[in-house]
């Protein structure tokens, strides 16, 4: 017992920088640590599959008996959204959380039919990569190749999200030479996000993201180390990019 002990709280220790982590996108373990802290002690917590259900089983704290429901077994993908609506009718006086990717979630989208019409209050929070994550790790690691597993579409991702701040500054009257729609970089693993860019300096726009997945609040470019431009367009321009210094989009 104190070698699981030792090894637990090991786990704890050097998982502890991720969990207080700032960085954006937000790391999962940070997501857990924030929804622990924020939930009742005797709240009740459903999971779905992948990363999202393994992160809880290593990491996310479960202090009363009969609080945590998730998939074992087949795994089933899906399982977590809609249990989440059954733990609720069941105790109405808890609160009641389900922790899904969005790959699990798009399984059942009916679910949220049933929410509304049957009054059925729970939080989903959906850790959304654009992708069945584990299944595109799984795949890559042994295939080289992740056919089938991320959501894109010419190959962007497809929150499409990012239209609501791009069409809100163009009807505020901001210059359409200066706001720009963006698929913006991190060098270092080759993750893309989808950004509006306003470029009321041309050296280094600001960075408008309507999901807050990478920043709470607007920041310049620069502000986001290792994130640059790939792909910047508009209604009448596509411009591909490497390098911020490399962007001429008529932009003052």
């Amino acid at each position: 017992m104190r070698t699981v002990f030792d090894c637990t709280h090991g786990f704890v220790a050097g998982n502890r920088a991720h969990a207080t982590s700032k960085a954006y996108p937000m790391r999962p373990e940070r997501i857990l640590a924030d929804v622990r802290a924020a939930l009742p002690r005797d709240a009740l917590i459903c999971t779905d599959v992948g990363w999202n259900k393994n992160g809880v089983g290593q990491q996310f704290p479960i202090y009363e008996p009969g609080t945590i429901f998730t998939p074992g077994g087949y795994a089933t993908m899906g399982f977590g959204a809609p249990a989440a609506l059954g733990a609720k009718l069941a105790r109405p006086d808890r609160a009641v959380v389900a922790l899904v990717g969005d790959g699990g979630f798009g399984q059942n989208p009916a679910l949220l039919a049933t929410a509304f019409e049957e009054n059925i209050a729970v939080v989903w929070v959906i850790m959304n990569n654009h992708a069945f994550g584990t299944i595109a790790g799984l795949e890559n690691a042994h295939y080289g190749t992740s056919f089938g597993c991320l959501f894109e579409r010419n190959g962007d991702d497809c929150d499409g999200i990012d239209l609501i701040a791009y069409n809100l500054m163009l009807d505020l009257g901001f210059p359409e030479d200066q706001i720009y729609r963006a698929v913006i970089r991190r060098d270092y693993d080759g993750e893309f996000h989808m950004v509006t860019l306003w470029f009321e300096r041309a050296d280094d726009p600001w960075v408008i993201d309507t999901t807050g997945a990478m920043t709470m609040r607007m920041r310049r470019l620069s502000e986001l180390p290792g994130w640059t431009p790939a792909v910047i367009f508009n209604s009448t321009g596509h411009y591909t990019v490497r390098k911020l210094e490399t962007i001429r989009v008529g932009a003052r």
